[in-house]
């Protein structure tokens, strides 16, 4: 999938289909993230593709309005993140907020580097207890704060590739700066876990950004030049000032940045697209029946995103054995 750079829009309208992305800090949540972003595009439907854990950093794909609708394609999205391991300790969380629960000694670069080759590919793993999956109608997080035992099952995930970048001592490293691109549902506080474990030791993650999703990059992202340079040193920055990290930021900077999705965003998305002809958009949007003429060309087979002649999102069809049907449409 090609990458897409996305260039700022100051006169986007915010009631339209919309699409933002949004480089989050370390302290807030996604759903700090999420408030303040309702708040400066003055709307309620508002959807993001992944959650960030409170102590991450890095990129939220944000869908508003009528662009919620795609918010499961796009959650599909494979990402890529670079991670900070710290060696020796296991938390509850896998993340550095959390209660130490285990300890041991550290590993060498050298057995580092060869442990990181069987965590390519296609691997089985088990998702934090500490994690946004949902147990019986409840958060796993949470039972697990309520002290209940929870026992998630393991998932094939895959990692497509794994890169080390630096650490601190070759011959017992305490903390290892990774890269990792990764598909849907991959947890990296789970692979930094099952990685020490490998070695007979323990991990947890000290810091994790993610850096893309599909074809978006968080250099693209608001905000991004106010995120600290990523790397050993950042370290020093001690944990406990990520949970005061909560100042606002200027909600016109949100505003500004977002954008109206059109077709150049949805084909970068990997969406096929069709141009409604504008003498149909009535028909098109009470829902009369479809007919192949109405748009500028043949409907490919599966589903299409459809846009006006002015570029506004439509709505979506789907064509099934040559039948046409509406996938939704998008009130405007």
């Amino acid at each position: 999938m090609e990458k897409i750079s996305i260039t700022t829009m100051n006169e986007t309208k915010t009631k339209e289909p919309g699409l933002l992305l949004y480089a989050k800090r370390s302290g807030p949540t996604s759903f700090n993230a999420l408030w303040d972003i309702k708040k400066a595009l003055d709307t309620k439907k508002i959807g993001h593709t992944g959650t960030l854990d409170s102590f991450a950093e890095g990129l939220l794909v944000v869908l508003s309005n009528g662009a919620t609708k795609l918010v499961s394609h796009v959650t599909n999205f494979d990402k890529k993140y670079e991670a900070i391991i710290a060696f020796g300790q296991e938390t509850d969380t896998l993340d550095p907020l959390g209660t130490i629960i285990s300890e041991s000694d550290f590993p060498s670069k050298e057995a580092l580097e060869k442990t990181l080759e069987n965590f390519t590919g296609k691997i089985e793993q088990r998702p934090p207890i500490y994690s946004s999956i949902y147990v019986q109608g409840k958060r796993a997080s949470d039972l697990a704060r309520d002290g209940e035992e929870v026992a998630l099952k393991k998932r094939l995930v895959e990692v497509y590739s794994l890169e080390l970048l630096e650490v601190d001592n070759p011959d017992a490293i305490r903390f290892a700066h990774i890269r990792a691109h990764v598909s849907k549902g991959t947890y990296i506080r789970s692979l930094a876990r099952d990685i020490a474990k490998s070695m007979g030791l323990c991990a947890h993650l000290a810091r994790l950004r993610r850096t893309s999703v599909g074809p978006f990059s968080l250099e693209d992202a608001v905000f991004f030049e106010q995120l600290s340079p990523f790397n050993l040193s950042q370290l020093q920055t001690p944990v406990a000032t990520i949970k005061t990290n909560l100042e606002k930021l200027p909600w016109q900077n949100i505003k500004d940045a977002c954008l109206a999705l059109g077709e150049t965003e949805a084909k970068a998305m990997g969406f096929s697209t069709r141009i409604l002809k504008k003498i149909f958009e009535k028909n098109f949007s009470k829902g009369m029946n479809l007919e192949e003429n109405w748009f500028s060309s043949p409907i490919p087979e599966d589903e299409s995103l459809i846009f006006s002649q002015e570029n506004q999102f439509l709505g979506a069809i789907k064509n099934i054995n040559q039948k046409l049907s509406y996938s939704f449409v998008i009130k405007t």
